[in-house]
């Protein structure tokens, strides 16, 4: 584990050098057995997959989740960092890592203040917890952004390390499409980014109708961003917002995933991503 010095001398290089734009850093998912990131050497803790891990592991390591946010600020000098709370459960976890982020933000002397910004704070959206108190979540944070593996994880009680469980098909249960709706809704309510990460984000099959549930924002991966461009840039949100409300109202996950296997091999082409038959009827 680095020491807050040594963190701080290397990232603002790293942020200001790689991203051009706004980078999210999830405060550190150490102790989340199920994303193979084990507790730091001295710092082990029972494993599972609600024991102390996310922001309940750094609130009792409380010198690791300090130094963390030393070295976010601190290398905020592009305004280009944003803070992401992982396994939110209560309110009170954000709150106490604002209160900590302000702190921090005090004690630095106001000369080097003035070339620093204070990172946005959101919090992670994948327990039933945080799902159910989405409304206090979009008034305390700056932005949020959905993990759909860990939610459908644990809507539907599934282990993901069991290879029978099979969480991205789950991903399509109705149960959490569901959820997702109802988490994009809020979105308009309180003018808020919510972006969704996790397979669910990068597979193409799913883009439309995460379009039509609400979703503006993906987190996908790199090697997926240009197929997901090409199918993107083909929806009409009109009938993204139709196909949503006829999933919505299907029963099965089986059912959902072959109607939209179907829907993408008929409008899509799996090579390009581009439209085929949309643009040659265009």
């Amino acid at each position: 584990m680095p020491s807050s010095h040594s963190a701080n001398s290397t990232h603002p290089r790293r942020i200001d050098g790689v991203f051009s734009s706004d980078s999210i850093c999830a405060g550190a998912k150490i102790g989340d057995n199920q994303a193979d990131k084990p507790y730091p050497k001295g710092h082990e803790y029972p494993a599972g997959p609600y024991g102390l891990r996310g922001i309940r592991f750094l609130l009792a390591e409380k010198s690791i989740l300090d130094m963390q946010l030393h070295s976010l600020i601190r290398a905020n000098a592009a305004a280009n960092i944003r803070i992401l709370i992982p396994f939110v459960t209560d309110i009170e976890e954000v709150r106490s890592v604002k209160r900590k982020a302000q702190q921090i933000w005090n004690e630095i002397p106001a000369e080097e203040r003035a070339g620093l910004h204070l990172p946005q704070i959101g919090a992670m959206i994948e327990t039933p917890s945080s799902l159910m108190m989405l409304d206090h979540l979009c008034s305390e944070c700056d932005f949020l952004s959905i993990g759909s593996n860990d939610l459908t994880q644990h809507l539907l009680c599934l282990e993901r390390s069991d290879p029978n469980a099979a969480v991205q098909s789950s991903s399509f249960h109705p149960a959490v499409l569901r959820a997702l709706k109802s988490i994009f809704d809020q979105q308009k309510k309180f003018e808020l980014s919510i972006s969704l990460c996790g397979e669910l984000a990068s597979d193409p099959v799913a883009t439309e109708l995460l379009t039509g549930l609400g979703c503006r924002h993906l987190s996908a991966r790199s090697s997926s961003i240009p197929l997901l461009k090409d199918i993107i840039r083909n929806i009409n949100i009109s009938e993204a917002e139709k196909l949503a409300a006829l999933v919505l109202r299907m029963t099965s996950s089986d059912e959902v995933r072959q109607m939209l296997g179907e829907r993408y091999r008929s409008k899509f082409d799996y090579e390009t991503g581009a439209g085929a038959k949309h643009n040659e009827a265009g």
